[in-house]
């Protein structure tokens, strides 16, 4: 009988044992994974920008003849409209420096802006109040009927900007939207080209002009204003419309500073995009234009990039040092920027319609021009690839 008991005592004994056993491994916890993030201390390099104002004045002399009542391609707006989006848009871009500005038509002349401090709200409702233009009938250009309805004197245009530009101080930009087509009145011919040439002998002037000029009468107008000093120019209007930096870039550059921080933050991943493409200046010998052998591998990274990425463009900003005139270095950094330009289009086959270019002579240096180390820093070519 004890013999029994003691097989079933074992009996009883093992199945309990497995039971706790059993019970053990059922119980056993469950462990969840988390993610912790833990503050860690980093040294951060940020950059602070800094505006500079490259102009004092700017000015929008806005043409609203008939010829652009004309479809402009194929966004069903007229050219009129299209301009005037243009300028809203980039009004929207531009910070809110001291400047004076004004808004005036000059077919006829008549002002929507009077010269006054900018402000983008008073901009804007000046634009808006902007004119429509003579419709021509579909499938055909304007008439010379409706041209006579709505002429154009661009030249006695430009001549009224001078009972404007005698009352202003410092650099101004006009803002001049034209096809380079104009009507002399009879008895009161007045020519364009002239007229803008006595202002760039009087004033400290810069003439943006926004060509959509389609004949090489109308072109060569337009070019021959822009022909009066250095810092002004022909932008065809399709570039305008594509590119924001032709009105941007004329009356501001951005100054860039490293600030060196240190701040507690947590760790985590970031994934970045790819938003553009920036290479360090290309510098120049003194009264030189030709690109340098050492910058050619950074260039030659920016036609890599751009051609990994056709969507892109390319803003070529040339500069000097202050050795030489403000007319001879103006003309000095147009070549320096056009000779990166170059070297792109010949050595990575880059399209001339896809650089936006400037030139600010001695403008915006980035060192001391009392120094010889300083000068030579300050020629350069800042070339930086941006997406739309």
């Amino acid at each position: 009988m004890k013999r029994k008991l003691g097989i079933m005592g074992t009996v009883l004994c093992l199945a309990v044992s497995c039971l706790i056993a059993t019970q053990t491994w059922a119980a056993q916890a469950v462990v969840e994974e988390k993610v912790i993030e833990k503050p860690v201390v980093v040294e951060k390099v940020s950059l602070e920008e800094r505006y500079v104002k490259t102009a004092d004045n700017f000015i929008v002399l806005f043409d609203t003849s008939a010829s652009m009542g004309e479809t402009y391609k194929d966004t069903g707006l007229k050219k009129v409209e299209v301009a005037k989006r243009i300028l809203k848009e980039r009004t929207e871009l531009l910070p809110e420096l001291d400047w004076n500005t004004g808004l005036y038509t000059y077919t006829p002349f008549k002002t929507y802006l009077n010269m006054q401090r900018f402000f983008k709200a008073q901009a804007n409702a000046a634009i808006d109040r902007l004119p429509a233009v003579e419709t021509a009938a579909p499938g055909t250009s304007y008439s010379k009927e409706m041209e006579t309805q709505r002429p154009t004197p661009l030249g006695e245009g430009i001549r009224e900007l001078d009972k404007i530009l005698s009352k202003l101080s410092g650099r101004t930009v006009v803002f001049l939207f034209s096809d380079g087509t104009y009507t002399l009145r009879k008895y009161f011919e007045v020519e364009p080209v002239p007229e803008a040439q006595k202002l760039a002998s009087k004033y400290d002037v810069c003439f943006y002009i926004f060509s959509s000029a389609a004949t090489p009468e109308a072109k060569k107008t337009l070019d021959d204003i822009a022909a009066v000093n250095q810092c002004s120019r022909v932008v065809p209007f399709d570039a305008v419309y594509q590119r924001p930096e032709y009105i941007t870039d004329a009356l501001y550059v951005v100054k860039s500073y490293e600030v060196v921080t240190t701040e507690t933050v947590m760790e985590t991943e970031v994934v970045g995009q790819v938003v553009g493409f920036e290479v360090d200046d290309i510098l120049f010998d003194s009264n030189e234009v030709d690109v340098r052998d050492e910058f050619r591998s950074e260039l030659d990274a920016v036609g890599r990039f751009m051609n990994d990425n056709p969507e892109t463009y390319a803003v070529v900003s040339g500069y000097t040092d202050s050795t030489y005139t403000r007319e001879f270095n103006l003309e000095l950094s147009r070549k320096r920027a056009e000779s990166v330009r170059d070297y792109l289009m010949e050595n990575a086959n880059i399209g001339e319609d896809r650089f936006v270019m400037n030139w600010y002579g001695k403008e915006n240096p980035v060192a001391d021009n009392s120094t010889a180390e300083g000068r030579a820093k300050n020629r350069r070519v800042e070339v930086v690839v941006k997406k739309p």
